[in-house]
């Protein structure tokens, strides 16, 4: 995934259409071995950054390492390069107090920013937003972790404020995001908020009410259930359901917590 992402990223597509066609034209009909082959050939001959090297040292983890394993892979992550958004987003799942996750969420959006102050002032109507970039993700990511973690008086707004920054830096929604805001938006009464997301995604109505308000098992992420913020599921692009390059992102939180 990462040598993927790093092939595609130099690149310099104009969309998420052309990012699309020359995948389908490039791996329709080959096999693994024939696309890992075709990787190599173009893959830069330059040698790795630190944080490419963190980035590897991350994806060796597997989706049943343990508590230990996870907090150790994160720390060496992070001795390699201080910019590995990724240990910092792990490194808050795996923490058993919530005040100490939430600061290393905050740690990894703004680090995040940082990093990608270039693309988030770049995203527009034209831009095909910051999921075409590998390294990237890992901020949007994190950016959903906080939200999801967020407490405190004015934790609503927070959260709000969050989940819409993530929709408009990634205006695709791979994360899809727009079903935790609708549901939200339910919630809290803002119907010209639901109006405008469901116009948004017009053809995507009955796919984000899915676990939605609509359904009888559904509660408010910010609501805890089970004495923890568990309400985090798996990360497409991330985890089993369209290739894992950080298997340990998909749900490690409430994970590692029923470990401990």
């Amino acid at each position: 995934m990462g040598d993927l992402g790093k092939v595609l990223e130099g690149m310099n597509f104009d969309s998420e259409e052309e990012l699309s066609e020359f995948l389908y034209s490039s791996m329709t009909g080959k096999t693994l071995t024939e696309i890992t082959a075709e990787l190599d050939k173009m893959r830069s001959e330059e040698p790795e950054t630190p944080l490419e090297t963190a980035n590897r040292v991350l994806e060796e983890l597997t989706l049943d390492a343990t508590y230990e394993e996870m907090i150790a892979r994160a720390n060496e992550a992070l001795e390699i390069s201080a910019d590995c958004v990724v240990a910092l987003v792990i490194l808050g799942n795996c923490e058993q107090s919530e005040e100490k996750a939430v600061a290393h969420y905050e740690t990894a959006v703004k680090l995040g920013r940082e990093l990608h102050a270039d693309r988030i002032t770049a995203v527009g109507e034209s831009s095909p937003g910051l999921w075409i970039s590998y390294d990237a993700q890992n901020f949007l990511v994190a950016m959903e972790r906080l939200a999801d973690a967020v407490d405190g008086a004015d934790a609503v707004e927070r959260r709000f404020e969050l989940l819409q920054e993530i929709i408009r830096l990634n205006p695709s929604d791979n994360l899809g995001i727009r079903a935790k805001l609708l549901a939200e938006y339910f919630v809290d009464g803002r119907l010209e908020d639901v109006r405008f997301l469901l116009d948004r995604f017009p053809g995507d109505v009955l796919t984000a009410m899915v676990g939605g308000p609509c359904s009888p098992c559904w509660k408010p992420s910010r609501r805890p259930i089970t004495g923890c913020r568990s309400s985090i599921s798996p990360i497409p692009g991330f985890s089993s359901c369209s290739g894992s390059g950080f298997p340990a992102l998909s749900g490690a939180r409430s994970r590692c917590l029923r470990r401990r």
